[in-house]
């Protein structure tokens, strides 16, 4: 009797291990196709087979994203947006070499890196135009306008990368920094500011008086992208 009861609960134990095995299964899978957070997997078919460069979101219907042909730029690509939070994308804009940033401000006022070229919209990239550029660039790495008419650039240049502002929608131009590695550039405000790189070269200098003194941060790596939630 004994040796029965035994055996009955090494069954028992045995079968509750098999389903608890079985739900953590079933959880682990689930939990692989359907994250937590109300993430989803989202296809995103782009022209020509394009590779995407940037995507940004204004809200949470409208976005915009930019493409590269991976030829050096010398076959057509696409500014494209969405209204619909990324099921459908249109393109509103076709240019030979490649569109590297795409940067709004509001729904109205929107940036775009093409080549050596700054275009800006006004009124929800309905139409563009060209902002007058720094001197000697020749291709920006990245841009962060803090307003309309103030705008941080940087771009490579023979010995070094070189950081521009202006303030007055690109009519002139101020040298705010030299280093051997600027690719990123991030502006919390007029004042707080980040820069570095996503090289070899691996760097990350900051500013709290709009660019007149930049100190470096030691024991940094390389930046893709920056953000701050406060200074």
């Amino acid at each position: 009797m004994k040796h029965t009861s035994h055996t009955r609960a090494v069954r028992f134990l045995s079968s509750l291990l098999y389903f608890f095995s079985i739900l953590i299964f079933i959880n682990a899978f689930n939990f692989q196709h359907n994250p937590p957070g109300a993430w989803t997997y989202q296809s995103m078919n782009l022209p020509e087979n394009r590779s995407l460069t940037d995507i940004t979101f204004i809200d949470s219907l409208t976005g915009y994203a930019t493409t590269s042909d991976g030829n050096g730029g010398l076959d057509t690509n696409f500014l494209l947006k969405t209204t619909d939070s990324g099921n459908n994308w249109h393109i509103i804009m076709a240019k030979e070499y490649v569109f590297q940033r795409v940067i709004f401000l509001n729904h109205d006022t929107g940036f775009v890196l093409h080549g050596d070229e700054i275009l800006r919209t006004t009124n929800s990239a309905i139409s563009w135009s060209r902002m007058p550029v720094p001197p000697d660039n020749f291709g920006f790495s990245d841009i962060f306008p803090l307003s309309w008419d103030t705008v941080w650039v940087c771009f490579p240049f023979i010995g070094g990368d070189f950081l521009y502002r202006t303030t007055n929608a690109g009519y002139s131009w101020t040298r705010q920094f030299q280093s051997s590695a600027i690719k990123k550039i991030y502006m919390y405000n007029d004042n707080f500011g980040l820069v570095g790189s996503n090289n070899s070269i691996q760097s990350l200098f900051r500013t709290t008086n709009s660019g007149i003194n930049w100190t470096e941060i030691p024991g940094q790596n390389g930046f893709t992208e920056m953000f701050f939630g406060t200074a």
